[in-house]
């Protein structure tokens, strides 16, 4: 297909189903690799590719939560790193105030390349059973400080153009109860990504570099104007529900979550700003997590099939 041909809603479909198919290629790499029951048993991870923007394109049948909160991660990646990336780079974060959750969910994300091109990322995010800190396990509700929680991991290189970046595995392994867990369960996800970047670059041999972030960009369009028409059929109006943690970690008392919800024409606002503010314990939410899970309050609304894109 000449990149300069015109994008058909057939070509469009199809190349979805494979980016989703990718993805999917993902989330079964890291399954049968994996070392952790937290990985292999609970399957707490999930996979995703995005365009060379960052924009999300497909997903994994997996954790939702995650997948909604590549958006932020991805921004402050490309913020951090975006005019030094290399072919071979893959990179690690785990740090809430880097566009992470909590220091457990480690997200390893691969730029891919086709002809020193970027073309898009495969990006993946996973549950580790310990990430040091005060108690095995890492989390605990009765934690004050995030320095009682493990190791924080800033967006790292973490391989350098195909080369592992020594000192950075050394000191995630010098820092982690069980190193051969934690550093197996990285493997998988890094294995993950070797998978999605070659499915992308013969995409990109197949349909051009310009021709896949066309259709790319188009399958996003696509979704959004399908969500909207959805939305636009609901009827407009607010609603407000309000639910109580009974402790803040520390102590029990009541910690509100109020949401507001607000659907107007083709747009939903959802309102959490009357919710109890920072508590004491480790109970807090980044933003992007919240962000993710009004995404999928979303997403399980809808009634017509979309692609799983942001």
């Amino acid at each position: 297909m000449s990149e300069n041909a015109v994008i058909d809603p057939v070509t469009m479909q199809i190349v979805g189903n494979a980016l989703a198919s990718i993805a999917d290629e993902m989330a079964t790499t890291i399954f049968r690799t994996a070392h952790s029951t937290v990985v292999r048993d609970g399957m707490d991870f999930s996979a995703a590719l995005c365009d060379a923007r960052g924009e999300t394109v497909a997903q994994a049948v997996t954790v939702p939560f995650h997948l909604g909160s590549v958006p932020v991660a991805m921004d402050h990646l490309l913020a951090k790193w975006g005019d030094k990336m290399r072919p071979g780079d893959v990179f690690v974060m785990n740090d809430p105030f880097d566009g992470g959750i909590h220091l457990q969910d480690i997200f390893i994300f691969r730029p891919v390349f086709y002809e020193e091109t970027l073309i898009g990322f495969a990006t993946t995010t996973a549950h580790h059973g310990d990430v040091g800190g005060r108690l095995p396990g890492s989390a605990a509700c009765d934690n004050t400080e995030i320095f009682q929680e493990g190791i924080r991991l800033p967006w790292l290189r973490l391989f350098d153009r195909g080369e592992p970046v020594e000192p950075v595995f050394e000191v995630i392994k010098a820092n982690v109860r069980i190193p051969r867990m934690t550093l197996g369960d990285m493997s998988a996800q890094i294995a993950a990504t070797t998978v999605a970047e070659r499915a992308l670059q013969e995409l990109a041999a197949r349909y051009g570099v310009e021709g896949l972030a066309n259709l790319m960009n188009g399958l996003i369009e696509h979704t959004e104007k399908l969500v909207r028409q959805e939305i636009a059929a609901w009827p407009d109006g607010t609603a407000s529900f309000t639910d109580y943690l009974d402790s803040d970690g520390i102590e029990r008392r009541d910690v509100k979550i109020h949401a507001t919800v607000t659907i107007h024409g083709d747009e939903v606002t959802a309102d959490l700003t009357e919710s109890a503010p920072m508590v004491r314990g480790s109970l807090n939410s980044t933003r992007s997590f919240v962000q993710a899970c009004v995404y999928q309050a979303v997403r399980a609304a809808l009634e017509v099939e979309v692609p799983n894109t942001i």
